[in-house]
Parts: C-alpha cells; structure tokens; sequence
C-alpha cells in the first residue's frame, strides 16, 4: 500500500492532510504537525520524555542530555491541535544516511495512530537519504510499525547506553517508492 500525503509548510510547522490512505488507518482525522524545537523548548521536552521514559524507551533525563540531542539534528514537537502529542528528532550522518533518534507518544496519546503518522512525517523530511536507520527495544511495539513501514532488523546491539537492556537496529533502505500526491 503507498501512502499519500500533501504538505504545507506554515512557520516551521508541517501540516499534512491526513484525510486520504494510509497504513491501517482511513477518514478523516485531525492533522498533526511537526513543530521544530528551540532551545527554549528543552525543558518541556525532558518533562515529555520523562513521561515515556520506561525499559523500551531510553529518555533524555536532563537538559544536557537534551541540549546534546538538539545539536545533532533537528528536534519536533508532535502536535494535534494545541496539544503537544510526542516529539521526534533525527539526525543526518556524513554519509547521508538518517538517524531517527527518538519518536515518542505521551503515554496519554498513545495507541490513536498517533506515532504512525508522526513516522509517515518524518519519512517526508527524510525522503532524500538513501538509507533511513534507528534503534528500537525488543520489546517495543513500535518494532511492527516500523516493520510496516519496511524497516527490517540488521542487527542488535546488547547493554545500550550501559541500561542492561537491548536494543534491534533496523534499516529502511530507501529505494522504496512512495507517492506524493502533487497539488
């Protein structure tokens, strides 16, 4: 199945209309946007990221830790209407590759498709790079959805960031074709 979608870019916030296919998901729903992260935001986001944090979900627990993120790539607040949802960052490598560094749901939001539609944003943001990649816990629902979205586990590392706890990395070639439907 292809996804459509159709993007307007308003002061750094990416609306798509989400009206139309998409994987397991139909008719109309409220468009959510990804809203780029300044410094100003970090603290919001930590308290976010606290909230998620959890045995499948390494968060960042500080301001440092936030601030290390942010300069790696760029950060988003997930946003349905006023209500900040999640948050998502990626990273470009040097060989062109992208990282999807984090994709998080307030535990409050999840399970309303919510994170499938965020992933579906950032793959437009990505769909320049050859190769998209990322870590995920085992255990982690989110590991299907990606799967969905032809991810495929290429390996799996053991004690990440010294937690006792693994984690699969799974890569997303980007040869795969996806319609964007042209206003």
């Amino acid at each position: 199945m292809r996804h459509r979608f159709r993007a307007q870019h308003l002061l750094g916030c990416y609306t798509f209309d989400m009206s139309v296919e998409s994987k397991g998901e139909r008719g109309p729903q409220m468009p959510i946007e990804l809203q780029r992260m300044t410094l100003d935001d970090l603290e919001a986001y930590v308290a976010l990221e606290k909230k998620v944090q959890g045995k499948t979900y390494a968060a960042a627990q500080d301001r440092s830790e936030a601030e290390e993120e942010y300069r790696k790539g760029p950060m988003f607040f997930i946003r349905r209407g006023d209500q900040v949802v999640g948050a998502a960052s990626y990273a470009i490598e040097e060989d062109g590759r992208a990282y999807i560094n984090g994709l998080a749901i307030d535990p409050e939001y999840q399970k309303q498709g919510l994170g499938r539609r965020a992933l579906e944003q950032i793959l437009e943001h990505l769909k320049s790079a050859p190769q998209v990649w990322l870590r995920v816990h085992p255990e982690n629902n989110a590991v299907k959805l990606y799967q969905s979205y032809d991810f495929q586990i290429t390996g799996r590392e053991e004690n990440y960031d010294d937690t006792g706890e693994p984690r699969l990395i799974l890569t997303r070639n980007q040869s795969v074709s996806e319609e964007v439907a042209q206003d």
